[in-house]
């Protein structure tokens, strides 16, 4: 059969006399595991287990909200992972990005400007690129409406652009 693995009959064999004995953290019983087990093994048996979590009065325990409060400010700023040197999201999100797209949706009267669909999945498009030209980023003379697929045909759409600057230099053609 492929793509199956069959263990020879005599593997586990060379393993019977490297079993050892470990001590039942919970009844103090002795048990035997192969060497794989031996920093890993505990308890005898899952009853064993489940009665010393049970004891334990951390296991289950809800935190306070004063314990939550500390744990959301020890991730706060520059503490969290995340951080990236105060650098803001200004692209995504922000009150000025919201209010240009809406002003050329409206100057264009929600239409298309490349192939005249009105209120088909609108895109406000930059015409110079946003990362490149951060004067005109908020200009509406740098701006149109775009429906979603001839969005996707501009050369300024994701990493369009990037290629096109990489085949420019690495191949010098255009």
């Amino acid at each position: 059969m492929a793509g199956r693995h069959y263990t020879p009959l005599g593997y586990w064999s060379k393993y019977k006399n490297l079993k050892r004995e470990i001590v039942c953290l919970n009844c103090g019983k002795i048990f035997i595991v192969y060497p794989y087990r031996l920093n890993s093994a505990k308890y005898c048996s899952m009853r064993c287990r489940n009665e010393a979590y049970s004891k334990n009065p951390q296991y289950h325990r809800k935190h306070t909200m004063e314990a939550k409060r500390k744990i959301s400010q020890s991730k706060l700023g520059s503490l969290n992972y995340n951080w990236r040197g105060g650098i803001s999201r200004e692209k995504h999100g922000n009150w000025f990005e919201r209010r240009w797209r809406l002003a050329i949706f409206e100057r264009d009267n929600y239409t298309c400007q490349i192939c005249g669909k009105r209120g088909y999945q609108l895109r406000a498009d930059h015409i110079k690129p946003w990362a490149e030209y951060p004067k005109l980023r908020y200009d509406l003379n740098n701006g149109r409406t775009l429906c979603k697929d001839c969005h996707e045909l501009t050369e300024t759409y994701g990493w369009n652009l990037y290629h096109a600057k990489l085949r420019k230099e690495t191949f010098n053609y255009g």
